[in-house]
Order: structure tokens, then sequence, then C-alpha cells
């Protein structure tokens, strides 16, 4: 079943600084509280530059169109700018 959440942003300590996560979350998980680990599948691990973040934006796009249900992960500590062309 395919549901219609396009994109979540969320942040985790274990997420080193200057990497992201792109993941694939499974059907039906509830957003609304914290995700338990074994309801996340990681589909890329990048570096918080202008490529990585191109590429993972194209993954999470893909991941969104598959399965509705994309995760992007960043340390809370982590300013992330994207690229203006992300929007596509």
């Amino acid at each position: 079943m395919k549901e219609n959440l396009d994109f979540l942003f969320s942040e985790s300590e274990s997420i080193p600084l200057g990497e992201f996560v792109v993941a694939r979350l499974k059907p039906l998980t509830d957003v609304t509280k914290i995700i338990p680990s074994e309801q996340i599948e990681h589909v890329f691990w990048g570096c918080n530059n202008r490529a990585s973040l191109l590429m993972g934006w194209g993954i999470a796009m893909q991941v969104s169109k598959e399965s509705g249900n994309v995760l992007i992960v960043f340390n809370p500590k982590q300013e992330v700018t994207f690229p203006d062309n992300v929007y596509g």
C-alpha cells in the first residue's frame, strides 16, 4: 500500500556531522512518534557537499515515487543548504 508521505526530514545525533542518511520507511509507519530503527531501511549515506546532496535528493525523490515513504536524517548540529536546483 503506497502512502502519500513525500519527504520527512529528521535529525539524529547518531549521524556524524557533515553526513546524512536517506532512508525508506516501512509501510504504515507512524511518523507522529519516534520512529523505531526496525522501521527504517537506509538507502544512501552521504556527506554534506553539493554533489552528495544532489545525489541524495535524487535518491530520495526516487524512493518517494516508489514507496511514498522517505526519510532524510541529519545531525541536529549540522547546517544544511540545498542547492537551488534540487526542487525539480
